[in-house]
């Protein structure tokens, strides 16, 4: 009688998994992006891929890998980043995110690259390793004041997911209740780990002769402590003497604010507009 009731738990017990199995594979929860491993940028997003994270939040990635639909021409302009430039599957459409936004308020394409946890040196290594955008006539480049470290390294198929899980349901789990690697998720900062961004922005500068366009986005904490944590990068664009190089302080908009961020870091939807709208009254005119 007892092994009979043990069987009938287990029964169940497998029911229930295979019914929640299915649910979210119905729903969509993990249909997010993925991403390539690569020794030049440390990881990026795999191109040629599309997909709606819960049916709802939808995505596009093109053939280089850009979070945009169609492959890349060689007009308009590039905005490089982190996770602001790539947007942010788990509260934005597709349309809330900086490219495209770009797009519409500046009136010219403007194809975005990035990835989550990008800094400048992964961003620069990609720029340096694609010289098909060195054909724009203006690069934007994104930083917070985070950004300014050593690469960040691929992390794990949690944060950076390659292929899709066999199994949706345990994945979900372990993602809720992933803690990370504080040291490979921050890697420490030292002066070999920051000679290579300053390395990797000589060699951009050097070989790129259009219009170049350093966006300085606050991160929440330091719009009201009003911190300006972007030292490191100003000191060095001041030596470069460079008359086409510009840099706009997101900080310097009267209408940017506190309720404007998701998070620490990010911006929400309609912090994403307002940054577009007040980069697009404030990008020079092309030469």
């Amino acid at each position: 009688m007892r092994s009979k009731a043990f069987l009938i738990v287990g029964v169940v017990a497998v029911g229930l998994w295979v019914a929640a199995e299915l649910m979210v594979r119905a729903v969509g929860a993990t249909n997010f992006p993925l991403y390539v491993r690569d020794s030049i940028d440390g990881y990026r997003p795999a191109p040629n891929q599309h997909g709606a994270l819960f049916r709802r939040n939808d995505w596009v990635y093109n053939n280089l890998g850009m979070g945009v639909a169609g492959s890349f021409r060689p007009v308009g302009s590039l905005i490089v980043g982190d996770s602001e430039t790539e947007g942010s599957v788990s509260f934005m459409k597709q349309a809330d995110k900086i490219g495209p936004l770009l797009t519409k308020d500046t009136g010219q394409k403007v194809w975005p690259m990035g990835a989550k946890g990008w800094g400048l040196a992964n961003e620069l290594a990609w720029v340096n390793s694609h010289p098909e955008v060195f054909t724009l006539h203006r690069i934007m480049i994104l930083s917070n004041s985070g950004d300014f470290g050593p690469a960040h390294p691929w992390d794990d198929e949690i944060l950076h997911p390659t292929h899709r899980p066999m199994l949706e349901l345990p994945y979900l789990l372990e993602k809720k209740f992933y803690k990370g690697d504080p040291v490979a998720d921050d890697p420490p900062e030292t002066t070999a780990s920051t000679a290579i961004w300053h390395a990797a922005l000589h060699r951009f500068l050097a070989n790129y002769h259009g219009q170049v366009v350093f966006i300085l986005l606050p991160i929440q904490s330091e719009v009201a402590s009003r911190r300006d944590g972007f030292a490191p990068l100003t000191d060095e664009l001041k030596s470069e003497g460079r008359s086409n190089l510009y840099v706009i302080r997101v900080a310097d908009d009267s209408a940017w604010r506190h309720s404007l961020y998701q998070n620490e870091y990010h911006p929400n939807p309609e912090g994403n507009r307002e940054l577009a709208a007040f980069v697009s009254r404030q990008l020079p005119p092309l030469k």
